[in-house]
Order: structure tokens, then sequence, then C-alpha cells
């Protein structure tokens, strides 16, 4: 198969470069980075990547064809872009069907056997095997209709021999082709997750299920021992990208508890460490935490500087109060809108999350693709809009008893939340400031995840704390699931319906993937936050604090860690061990 030049230019803007930091920096090839996990893994293996920690740490030792960016060259890129990593370059067909990629001629399984298109196929028909895939991964493959997928699964369950993905081609040791039923814009941002991280089939021949704990992959460490409480990777020495990682030995150490880690931090025992809630108020006083940029590539640490140990980023997740619509009165959009006017998100932030928040703009996370720009504060605690609102629909204190009364009746709200601590302190809050509006509210507390969702489906919970994270970042993922009628009595738990919504959202599931289509979902979010079926509370942050020699560390809204271009460089006497 021969590539286009119109390819050929388009692929430039898609390679990544091999990222050199110059010859000053060859001694700083041996450092040794340590950082805390709360909760042990259960093994290595791509197909068993749910787990947020798990699936960090296989983006560390594999690779997948294409990936988000983690490196800026220009003023006009994002951390959102799709670019190239084990595939060099890629050319979609016309009618958006078929999709070739050309794999690198570089790299090389941590076995030292070169990456082939066989390898890509193995990997796809072994996660598309129904007596493999494991069940949270049912949803893998709705969004990627690849051709010949219900014949292959059908096979796989009747034991066919050897049977056969038609949808997956190899074209020649380099070239793998991939062949849709129809087009979607959701091919690449799929293939980003680590349960798509490419393997080698004579691996997992050989281990089968153990091979979760004899993981062989492509990326930038290699695995060497894994215990109860540590596990420990070297540096892969033939990984594609030039000088790169820069440490030699990345090391996980199982840590239950924030405060542990951050003793641990302070012993010198850890490179990085989240910041326990204890720790908040005392460093609130040394440190400005306004100025830490939300931009991943403004980090300091990202970008060499020492100026702060600090790093924010707000997570790719989305917290808000659910409103029942089939609830008396919440057909109304004005007490909808009152009652998020009624609640103080930035006490919330501040007082009860402690900082480890920002506001919420929307249905859409801050900086997830889709999001508008410069996006304001939808509904800041306003109580004098919110009595006006109030006021209009008729929901008012008649008898002088405190109580909002609708038609000569007291409005009571059952607020219900999903055991957890955070939750409890929030809807506590939630439950004073709606109280003081004149709502009588009961405080509701699920044990049980699906008796929580029950509750709401039902109509039990006319208010419910929730919070959404999305498969992968695309808009689709968080609006369709949660406002399109279709999936009223599931996913969209308010019970939202709103015929011009559901219309832009069919049209952003089949337009290709360009910033026309991310307009359907900017139209929709403006038609959400006005209907506000939500009452939007905060987006949550993490912040991690790191060694003032610890230079290159990233914390990426959507692939968390990146430590392939961390480096230590202690040559600077005045850069000290621990914060002070």
């Amino acid at each position: 198969m021969r590539f286009t030049p119109f390819l050929l230019t388009f692929t430039l803007l898609l390679s990544v470069p091999n990222f050199s930091y110059g010859e000053q920096r060859t001694e700083k090839q041996n450092g040794i980075y340590r950082v805390a996990i709360p909760e042990k893994v259960s093994g290595f293996d791509p197909i068993n990547s749910d787990n947020s920690i798990t699936a960090n740490i296989i983006k560390h030792i594999y690779g997948t064809l294409v990936d988000y960016r983690t490196k800026k060259e220009s003023s006009n890129q994002s951390f959102n872009d799709i670019v190239p990593q084990l595939a060099e370059e890629w050319n979609i067909s016309s009618d958006r069907k078929i999709y070739n990629f050309k794999i690198r001629d570089n790299v090389y399984f941590h076995n030292g056997r070169k990456l082939t298109a066989f390898d890509v196929k193995h990997t796809i028909e072994r996660l598309a095997n129904p007596k493999i895939l494991p069940s949270f991964f049912n949803w893998i493959f709705r969004d990627i209709p690849i051709k010949g997928l219900k014949k292959y699964q059908n096979d796989c369950k009747k034991n066919v021999s050897e049977p056969d993905l038609e949808g997956i081609k190899v074209l020649d040791d380099r070239l793998v082709q991939i062949i849709l039923t129809a087009p979607t814009p959701l091919l690449l941002k799929e293939l980003t997750l680590p349960v798509f991280s490419i393997i080698p089939k004579e691996e997992t021949d050989k281990w089968e299920n153990d091979f979760r704990f004899h993981p062989v992959g492509t990326g930038p460490f290699m695995f060497e021992s894994f215990s109860e409480n540590k596990i420990v990777f070297k540096k892969n020495p033939k990984y594609y990208e030039k000088e790169t990682p820069h440490i030699s030995t990345l090391i996980y150490k199982v840590v239950t508890k924030s405060e542990d880690e951050y003793k641990l931090f302070q012993q010198n025992e850890l490179e990085q460490t989240s910041i326990p809630d204890s720790e908040v108020d005392e460093l609130m006083q040394k440190e400005q935490w306004g100025k830490f940029g939300t931009n991943v590539f403004n980090s300091t640490s990202f970008n060499d500087h020492s100026v702060s140990e600090i790093i924010k980023e707000p997570l790719m997740i989305n917290t808000f109060l659910g409103i029942n619509l089939k609830h008396k009165g919440f057909d109304s959009i004005k007490v909808r809108q009152a009652l998020n006017y009624s609640i103080n998100k930035s006490k919330i932030i501040t007082k009860i999350l402690n900082y480890k928040a920002i506001d919420s703009f929307g249905p859409l996370p801050e900086h997830f693709p889709g999001a508008s720009e410069n996006r304001q504060k939808p509904y800041p605690f306003d109580p004098v809009k919110e009595k006006k609102l109030l006021y209009e629909t008729g929901l008012s204190d008649y008898s002088g008893d405190g109580i909002l009364e609708l038609k000569g009746k007291p409005v009571t709200l059952n607020l219900w939340y999903y055991q957890n601590s955070e939750a409890e302190k929030v809807c506590n809050s939630i439950k004073n400031d709606l109280q003081a509006v004149g709502f009588k509210i009961n405080l509701k507390k699920a044990t049980d995840w699906k008796d929580f969702l029950k509750k709401i489906i039902s109509g039990q919970a006319e208010l419910y704390h929730y919070s959404w994270k999305a498969n992968y970042a695309d808009p689709d993922k968080f609006l369709t699931p949660l406002f399109d009628s279709r999936y009223i009595g599931s996913t969209n738990l308010t019970g939202f319906s709103n015929s011009e919504v559901d219309r832009l959202l069919a049209r952003g599931r089949v337009v290709p993937e360009d910033e026309f289509r991310y307009r359907f979902y900017k139209n929709v979010e403006k038609i959400i936050i006005e209907q506000a079926p939500w009452v939007f509370l905060y987006q949550p942050a993490k912040y991690v604090m790191i060694k003032p020699y610890v230079f290159g560390m990233q914390v990426h809204p959507i692939l968390q860690n990146v430590f392939k271009y961390t480096y230590i460089d202690k040559s600077d006497n005045s850069l000290t061990l621990t914060k002070k």
C-alpha cells in the first residue's frame, strides 16, 4: 500500500519526535523515582486495566497505536490531541470506514523481538474474544463497529479453531488495517485506552492467565519485580524515543493512608506525594494556591523550573447534585435555577474539600474536549436571585414557619448520597444551604450502590449527589449517557428529555472528529446549563507535591502521572530535600 503525499504532509503534524535534553543531561539518566499508590494491584495485563491505578502503571509498561499529547511544541496544541505512538502515521478512507496504520520500524518488545502489525491484530482479537474479555469492558466495542466482530465472537464461543476477525487485516509487517461497518469519530480515542496496549502473542500463549504477573510490552519501563507492597520497573534501553526514559528505576510503593505517604515523602523515601487534608491549612499559609495553573503544559516542574514544588491538575470528573425532574415542582426551570443559586459551592470547595476541587462551569469538566472556552460560572451563590425565582414560581413561606410551601403543602426533599465521608460532608453543607432557603431536607445515606441507583431511578431521591467520569476523553461519553432521552431509566438519572439535545448528540456521533463536531456539544452545553437539570457543584482536582530536584514530571489530566520525561537533578546545592 502506498501512502499518499497528502498523508505524509498530514502526519508530519502528528509525528512524535525523539525528545532529547542535550549533552548536559546525560549524567541524569540513572535516577530512582519512588511513588506511592493507595492499594496493591492484581497484575499488569492490559485486559484488566479498568482500575485507574493499574491503568496508569500499564501505560508505562506498554504502548498503544496512538496516544494523547504529552509534549507541547506550539501554542495551538492541547493535551487532548491524539498523536502517534507505536504507529508513526495513519490515513483514513474518504468514507471514514478504513484506517491504515503504519507501525514504527524501531519498536521492540521487552523480550527483544521487534513489534509487527501481526501483534496489533493479535491484541485486538484477544480483546474482542468474549471468553477472555472481562465483563466490565463489555462496552469496549460499542463505539467501534469492527467488520466481522459478531461472527468472530460467535466463533470464539463455539471454540472454532483459529477464528479470524475480518476487520483487522495485516497488509505487511508494518501495515495494519482496521475496517469498520460504519464511520465513527471515536476510534482513535478508544485506541489510546490502556486496554488496547499492544502485547506479544508468544508471551500470552506461554503464560495464559498468568501473563498479568509476567508483563512484556514496548513501553519506557520494563517489569522487574512484584511483591505485596512494592513494584519495581527498570528503564527500557531500547525504547523508541531516544534518551528516554531518563530515570533508571521506577518504584511503586503501596501506602494506604495519605498521612503515611506524606511522612515517607518528608523522610525522603518518596519523590512525590499527595497532600493530606491535615496539612492543607498549614500549606495554605505558605503557598498562594490560586497561582498553580490548571494547564498540564504550564506545570512548573514539567517546564524544568523549580519555582514551585506543587502541581495542580483538575481531574476529568464532574460532581453534581442531580435533580429528579419527575418530582412535582422540578418541572419548572426557575425552581431548578433557584436551587443552583441557593448552594454556596465556593464554601464547599474551600472549607469542606480543602481546595481539592475547582468550580464547575457546566456539564463538561474544564479543559475537556468540546467544552466551550472562557466559560463563566453558570450559577454563582446568589440568595437574592434565588428568592426572586422561587417567588415567581409560587414557592413561598405562606405560613411563616420557615418552610416553603407549594399549593399549601410544605416542600420536603430527600437528598441521597452514596456512603463516603467526603460526600456526607458536602451533602450536609448542601442541606444547610437549602434549609436556609426554606426547603425541608431529609439527608439519606445509601450503603449499597445498586440500591442507591434504584432510589434515584424510582424517584425516591428528589436530589442526589453524584460524580461522572467518562470512559475516555470525548464529549459524547459525558453528554450522551447523562442527557440523551434514550438513556432515561439507566444513566440519564434525572429523566432529562430535550428533542434538540437528542438531535445534536445524534449528529455528534457521526460527523468527523474536528472543531465543527465540537460545535454540537457546545450548543448542548448551553441548553443544559439553561435547563439546569443539575446543580453544578465542582470538579475534583489533584495536587501533587514533588521534591525540588525532580524535573519533567507531568500530572496529565487523562493519562495521570507521566514519568518517561522525568529526571533527577541534585547538582544544585540550594535545592532542599524536604518542604520547609
